[in-house]
């Protein structure tokens, strides 16, 4: 959670502000394989030929899972809105955007890029547009997906990538209200579970209005060993690689960076009880996956 206070509107414009989206449709039954490779590239085909959407639940660590639990099945999706990351129009810190000729930088030995004015205006209503933007993309896709396989029961969405306020950028964690579950993410066919965060840790800060918020991490995350980071004001170096600060640079090539793995969901909630306390509320057990390892199958039905 990063947050500033300025007298005039004011972005800094590396918070790079694409949202990214947890979405969750409760189903009133088994929709069956509609996860598998077919029907997956089927429903790709759709998006990338009919339709400006761009798929990216293939890339990073965006996916779509079958999933089911005591309460029943549920579709969970997990994407950004790519339409407005590195186009024109796009969020993105890049030479081609609409508003990099107007970047201003801050002096000094860690220097910060941002926009004042109109520019922060624009940025702001636009982080704030593709809130709904992406929930309503989910939904679409959802329901491309179920092709009537199963009724949609309820919906829960939640960003953990998004400017809660004018002033403020959650970056990959959700923001909740102490008592309020959301839903972290594992690894590839590991359980995710509904964490209820309580107040007591570390992770406190506030809304606007002062009150309260909770700071929750949306997956396991990544690690190194080493993770050695050096910050220049020209470049990055990660376990004595360089890495420019451009587009497309990625810390997951040839850095030895991976996704970090535990037992259980249990034992990730132990892990980050010092500064963030919580309770597992319920697990969802992956049935079947989508993501850039491929269409996979977890469990038997």
């Amino acid at each position: 959670m990063v947050q500033w206070d300025c007298s005039v509107p004011v972005v800094p414009v590396d918070v790079t502000m694409n949202i990214d989206t947890t979405s969750v449709f409760d189903l009133a039954g088994d929709p069956g394989p509609i996860l598998n490779a077919a029907a997956v590239e089927s429903a790709r085909r759709t998006i990338v030929e009919e339709s400006s959407y761009l798929w990216n639940f293939d890339s990073g660590n965006h996916f779509i899972s079958l999933t089911r639990s005591d309460a029943g099945w549920a579709l969970v999706l997990h994407s950004n809105e790519k339409e407005f990351k590195d186009q024109y129009n796009g969020l993105f810190p890049r030479s081609g955007t609409w508003y990099a000729k107007n970047i201003r930088e801050a002096e000094g030995p860690r220097p910060m890029r941002f926009l004042v004015g109109e520019d922060a205006l624009t940025f702001t209503e636009l982080s704030e547009m593709l809130v709904p933007f992406n929930r309503l993309r989910h939904r679409l896709i959802a329901r491309l997906l179920l092709d009537g396989a199963s009724d949609v029961t309820g919906e829960w969405h939640k960003e953990h990538y998004f400017m809660p306020t004018k002033s403020s950028a959650a970056i990959g964690a959700f923001l909740c209200e102490p008592g309020e579950p959301v839903l972290v993410f594992s690894t590839v066919g590991r359980p995710l579970m509904w964490f209820e965060p309580a107040t007591g840790g570390s992770n406190v800060t506030s809304w606007a209005d002062r009150r309260d918020a909770l700071v929750v991490p949306h997956g396991w995350g990544m690690t190194a060993d080493p993770f050695d980071v050096t910050v220049q004001r020209d470049a990055l170096f990660v376990n004595g690689c360089r890495l420019d600060p451009a587009p497309g640079v990625s810390l997951f090539e040839g850095l030895g960076i991976r996704p970090r793995v535990f037992e259980s969901n249990q034992a990730f909630a132990e892990a980050i009880s010092w500064h963030t306390p919580g309770q597992i509320v319920s697990e969802l057990t992956q049935i079947e996956s989508y993501s850039r390892h491929g269409a996979l199958r977890h469990v038997h039905r």
